[in-house]
């Protein structure tokens, strides 16, 4: 089925990309980077819309004293309510970092050569192996039934129903879900020649096409009924929910809103989601436009970003068993998350979905 097909592709992907990555840094190759570079004398980084908000403003804030530490240069954070303006910050000059999503990073990296990574977040090992998140289909408890072949969740159960997609321009909220779906329905005769717009206007494969602006908006587009089934990262929720049967990487798996979600969620703290699909993806990170940054700069930016210091900084890491919410927080007691370098090699899992992702 098709569920059994994909999940040990991406995987294969996934890891090839990783050695690809950590082989490349091996090699010590060094970034494209300008060294004649008029560099500002205030650096910008430019926040994804689901990393602006006020309770996310102690983690923004030190990573700037960080770079700031480290370069003698002014840090300003800019924060956003959509991410198309977050990546065109980055390629338009407005913003020398930002923090986007895997599919932003190739689409601004094959608009301009110069957009290139810097670091990502680890998973709890603190090495690449678990640098990885989710994109996850979902459905409200008491639906789940509905979307099973047998005893497993099948994608071409959701043909007819109505989707909340978070953004064009999300990655787990848009890109793959497309990728995945188209993959599925192509494999039947009367969607073989089916096109994007035939997932992005209701009416068609599905009866209604919603979008919720961030990852939150479209979760609470599926809860308050006005969707069946909402696509979002894991990381998102994660200081939002609390799982109550399962992970976050199998289908089944029960969560459930908390009392700390914020406002967008407050209407539905204790209602309950179900996981239908769960497809590994290569983490968020940190790119910069390497035009407006130079190589100096850049190698500052790196160590104080990778350094143990930053590492046991649990301003920007925070322990599982804490109550501070965080964009980066460990998953066990014993999570030992940091920043790495990468590679532009590390998106290679993305590249592998690009005939199926809307330009």
């Amino acid at each position: 089925m098709f569920k059994k097909f994909i999940v040990p592709v991406i995987l294969i992907v996934l890891v090839v990309s990783m050695a690809a990555c950590s082989q490349s840094s091996q090699n010590g190759s060094e970034k494209n980077i300008d060294q004649t570079v008029n560099e500002p004398d205030t650096l910008t980084i430019t926040w994804l819309p689901d990393q602006s908000g006020n309770e996310l403003k102690e983690t923004r804030d030190e990573i700037a004293k960080v770079i700031e530490k480290a370069t003698g240069k002014k840090i300003e954070n800019k924060l956003t309510t959509d991410i198309v303006v977050a990546t065109e910050a980055v390629l338009s000059g407005n913003a020398q970092l930002g923090y986007i999503g895997p599919t932003a990073y190739v689409r601004a990296h094959n608009k301009n050569s110069k957009i290139l990574p810097l670091v990502i977040n680890t998973g709890d090992s603190g090495t690449i192996s678990d640098a990885q998140y989710y994109c996850l289909m979902v459905v409200k408890k008491g639906t789940e039934s509905h979307y099973k072949s047998g005893e497993e969740y099948t994608l071409d159960k959701i043909e007819g129903k109505k989707i909340s997609y978070v953004s064009t321009s999300s990655t787990s909220g848009f890109a793959i879900p497309i990728a995945l779906v188209t993959k599925e329905a192509k494999s039947t005769g009367k969607w073989k020649n089916i096109q994007l717009e035939d997932l992005t206007q209701s009416g068609k494969y599905f009866s209604e096409v919603l979008y919720g602006n961030t990852n939150l908006g479209a979760l609470a587009n599926m809860l308050s009924g006005k969707a069946d089934l909402a696509v979002f990262p894991d990381t998102a929720l994660q200081s939002y929910v609390d799982i109550v049967e399962g992970s976050v990487d199998k289908p089944g798996s029960i969560f459930r809103i908390n009392d700390h979600a914020p406002e967008t969620l407050s209407a539905f703290r204790g209602s309950e989601y179900v996981v239908i699909s769960s497809t590994p993806m290569s983490n968020m990170g940190f790119s910069y436009n390497s035009s407006l940054i130079s190589d100096q700069t850049v190698k500052k930016i790196t160590a104080a970003l990778t350094s143990d210091e930053t590492a046991k900084n649990e301003k920007i890491f925070v322990p599982a068993d804490s109550n501070v919410k965080g964009i980066f927080k460990n998953k066990t007691k014993d999570g030992k998350m940091r920043f790495i370098e990468i590679k532009d090699e590390w998106y290679g899992t993305v590249r592998g979905f690009m005939d199926y992702i809307p330009n």
